[in-house]
């Protein structure tokens, strides 16, 4: 085989797998189990100022702002799999298919993230908010699988297991109101410190740089998302462009963030391999 054609296997296998991964989600919702969780639906909760018609755009894109945002994921997942793409084609030693499949993972995710928070605005039905809610969990369980990868090596056994516990985490929901948040900040909390934990081992100045400015996305993500109404009530620039717009940027640049900390870091793994093999 190939390394043009190994390179596509992994790709089409890592977007196999994260297509399963959304669509089980979805199987499961559908059958009704999920109906008593707790989600936010109505224009009511959202500060956006709610249009019945806006110039050339559709009648039912009632918060275009909130809504078109969302192509900022696709945007990201597109561009880093194409940068992973080509790196891993061109990389004459130490880029694994594994590695590049960590990343492909990554992307699929975020590109079907962004229709899932699209629907989720347009539709304002109760069970696309229970996935959208759902599949935000195993994005950032992703970020400590894909750190112990980097340290322990690859194990497929082992990045299944991260992501079911991610998954069951959901069904906090069915115990509590606030079981997604308690679940969204296990997550988030895990991410960050295993985030660390492998930059103290493979770090540089670009990867303290990029986790950085991962942090900070993500606690833009948070807050501005909180702080939603509050903004509109500030100025009128944020009942268009509202706390919940500029979270969801936040969000995309922290997946932006996420990959080129990985990048560094995997960088910085391989050349500190190359150096031990030199010396032996």
């Amino acid at each position: 085989m190939t390394k043009m054609a190994k390179t596509l296997a992994m790709l089409n296998s890592a977007f196999v797998h994260t297509l399963v991964a959304a669509i089980l989600p979805i199987a499961f919702v559908t059958t009704g189990c999920l109906d008593g969780v707790q989600t936010e639906i109505g224009g009511e909760h959202y500060a956006e100022k709610q249009h019945e018609s806006l110039y050339f755009l559709p009648a039912w894109l009632h918060m275009p702002g909130n809504t078109l945002v969302n192509i900022g994921y696709v945007i990201v997942g597109v561009v880093w799999t194409r940068t992973v793409y080509r790196a891993e084609r061109t990389s004459q030693a130490g880029f694994s298919g594994r590695d590049a499949y960590m990343f492909y993972v990554f992307c699929f995710a975020s590109m079907f993230y962004g229709p899932a928070q699209f629907l989720r605005i347009v539709t304002q039905w109760h069970r696309v908010a229970v996935v959208d809610q759902w599949v935000t969990l195993p994005i950032f369980a992703w970020v400590v699988a894909w750190c112990l990868h980097i340290e322990r090596g690859w194990s497929g056994r082992r990045n299944l297991l991260v992501i079911l516990a991610s998954f069951l985490a959901y069904f906090l929901t069915l115990l509590t109101a606030v079981g997604f948040e308690i679940a969204l900040g296990v997550h988030i909390a895990s991410a960050v410190c295993v985030g660390a934990w492998i930059y103290r081992k493979y770090g540089s100045s670009n990867a303290r740089v990029s986790l950085g400015q991962a942090v900070l996305c993500c606690l833009g993500f948070v807050t501005l998302k909180l702080l939603d109404h509050n903004l509109a009530a500030v100025h009128g620039f944020f009942q268009h462009f509202t706390g919940h717009f500029w979270s969801k940027i936040c969000d995309f640049l922290q997946i932006h963030y996420v990959c080129q900390f990985f990048m560094h870091i995997t960088e910085t793994k391989i050349q500190l391999q190359l150096q031990k093999t030199k010396r032996t």
